[in-house]
């Protein structure tokens, strides 16, 4: 079993003496920080499908919504700060995206990409 705490937990001797019983019996415990554990969040939020949606990605260039969306805010100017400020997304799930969308496309920079976005219609 593997086990995940936050690393505010290391101060409470009832978690503490609990995860060092976990151990004793083959079990693996980590922490984490917080922060870390909200931006995984925040990436498995934005790739997620609301309950009673459809997935939206486009057959034509298999494109979801949001990846649309982040592809104009980038060409349009925005930092990766700005674009997921205004897609609700932190700026590593920014990255994370592009580097989806850079590797469908077979580009090997961002400024590559955006020019292969906008040769395909993407844009």
């Amino acid at each position: 079993m593997k086990t995940l705490y936050q690393d505010t937990t290391r101060n409470d001797p009832h978690t503490t003496a609990h995860a060092h019983w976990l151990l004793s019996r083959g079990s693996e415990v980590r922490t984490a920080l917080v922060t870390a554990l909200l931006d995984l969040f925040d990436q498995a939020w934005a790739t997620a499908v609301p309950l009673g949606a459809l997935r939206s990605d486009d057959p034509a260039t298999g494109l979801t919504d949001a990846e649309r969306e982040l592809l104009r805010l980038l060409a349009g100017g925005l930092t990766d700060d700005g674009a997921g400020q205004r897609l609700g997304i932190s700026s590593r799930t920014v990255s994370r995206r592009m580097a989806s969308i850079m590797e469908r496309l077979g580009a090997t920079s961002r400024f590559e990409a955006g020019l292969k976005a906008a040769q395909r219609g993407w844009l």
